[in-house]
């Protein structure tokens, strides 16, 4: 019998869970630090950086959670074969973690004033995923509005 490595291993998986509830429950300085300990003890896991990214994100540290964001989606693609699947299913636990990796880099551009390149995230999210559990294609109708990030009323940039 051929034992196969699987996608994203159980460990980091239940790390990634950890750090999403910390985050569900506010308690961003537990997620900052389990996050942190993720990318550290799993530096090559594209679903570790795609975690850290969203902590990042809701720390407001926006360039932090681009770079991780970055890495995620580099890393997704190498797990990949160098590009990414045609079609990702929010459905597939693997998968899933390479669409919160695009959404997450379209919010960080969005909220830096940067419309063209959130723009261009939240399609491909869209083009990949058309089924859109994420809500790409209501922020793409804000940003082809002209709406800005600050005019949804959202905090500021930073």
């Amino acid at each position: 019998m051929v034992m196969t490595t699987p996608a994203i291993p159980s460990d980091v998986e239940a790390g990634c869970e950890e750090v999403r509830q910390a985050l569900n429950r506010l308690e961003h300085k537990a997620a900052d630090v389990k996050s942190e300990a993720l990318v550290k003890a799993q530096a090559d896991s594209f679903a570790a950086w795609a975690t850290r990214g969203a902590v990042l994100y809701e720390l407001g540290k926006l360039s932090e959670a681009q770079t991780a964001y970055h890495r995620a989606l580099k890393l997704a693609e190498k797990f990949f074969g160098d590009h990414l699947p045609t079609r990702l299913r929010w459905t597939d636990s693997v998968e899933r973690y390479v669409l919160r990796a695009i959404h997450g880099n379209g919010l960080v551009a969005y909220r830096l004033a940067d419309a063209p390149q959130a723009q261009k995230f939240f399609e491909e999210e869209v083009r990949l995923n058309p089924a859109d559990e994420q809500g790409a294609k209501y922020l793409l109708a804000d940003i082809k509005a002209g709406r800005t990030w600050n005019a949804l009323g959202k905090a500021d940039a930073g």
